[in-house]
């Protein structure tokens, strides 16, 4: 009896934190060994593969494994399609062959599994995958895009924000305004301020930033949606397709701005000496945080 080639059978995702990063398992069964093999990856949006372990597994480890997941971690696990998370590993092969980067030695092992699970159709420049994935325009229900800062408040993307060592700078304007002795009006305060948040929007979001943060949404809302809560799904879907819209200035999303103005009060945060840089940085780590 022939055995079957070695295939995803099973898989799942972790939300994406502030850094883009994000968890990925997937479970391969067949081959010549037979039995189940467990491929663990961090993934991330800016860099590619950071990690990757893994290795033979039992039924009944796995299960404890995933179990302990759901208990300990800080961002929602959900499980899809093997060959979903496939399409996402070899997103990431493709951002290193763009970046010009290797992925961790660890991950060589896995290489040809995953590239058999996935088309070969589908291996396109990260980039152009993003723009052919990205929400067509539509004309975004007002109200859930007037709200869309409050997707900040939510649990899962409490760590989403601006890296504040973008916006050092700008978080010692944002303090002297707030700080200042002049007597002037809290409008003209107000003023002050959001002009500073709309600079660093204008910087910060350019086209390649947009497309990330939309993608991240995207991502995000699909979560929301495998976890029954479909308002914020729906709210993280029109405001990628607000950040989809080349037309729409970045300055008129409220997301965009709520991302920009957390920066600038972590970046105020390390100014005053309450929480050092590396603490609230943005940078991809080696390991995915949680």
């Amino acid at each position: 009896m022939t055995r079957a080639a070695e295939h995803p059978v099973r898989a799942w995702l972790s939300g994406i934190d502030g850094s883009g990063s994000r968890a990925a398992w997937i479970l391969f069964e067949g081959g010549l060994g037979g039995g189940l093999r467990l491929c663990s990856l961090i993934l991330n949006d800016e860099a590619g593969i950071m990690d990757a372990a893994g290795g033979p597994i039992a039924r009944k480890r796995l299960e404890a494994e995933l179990r302990g997941l759901r208990e300990s971690q800080k961002l929602p696990w959900v499980e899809v399609d093997g060959r979903r998370a496939c399409a996402l590993v070899a997103d990431a092969l493709a951002l290193h062959e763009r970046l010009g980067t290797v992925p961790p030695p660890e991950f060589a092992r896995w290489k040809k599994l995953i590239g058999e699970a996935q088309p070969k159709a589908s291996r396109t420049d990260i980039e152009t995958k993003l723009t052919a994935d990205m929400p067509t325009p539509v004309a975004a229900t007002s109200n859930l895009l007037e709200a869309s800062a409050t997707l900040l408040d939510l649990p899962e993307l409490m760590g989403w924000f601006i890296d504040p060592a973008r916006v050092q700078h700008e978080a010692l304007a944002m303090l002297q305004v707030r700080e200042s002795r002049l007597v002037v009006s809290d409008q003209i305060k107000a003023e002050r301020e959001a002009s500073i948040v709309d600079g660093v929007v204008e910087a910060q979001f350019p086209d390649a930033a947009r497309r990330r943060w939309a993608a991240r949404l995207r991502e995000m809302a699909e979560i929301f949606r495998i976890t029954g809560r479909l308002e914020p799904a729906a709210m993280a879907e029109q405001t990628a397709a607000a950040l989809a819209d080349a037309a729409r200035p970045a300055t008129a999303i409220p997301f965009a701005r709520a991302l920009a103005a957390r920066g600038i009060e972590m970046a105020s945060e390390v100014a005053l000496g309450r929480t050092r840089l590396a603490d609230v940085s943005r940078t991809p780590a080696r390991r995915g945080r949680s």
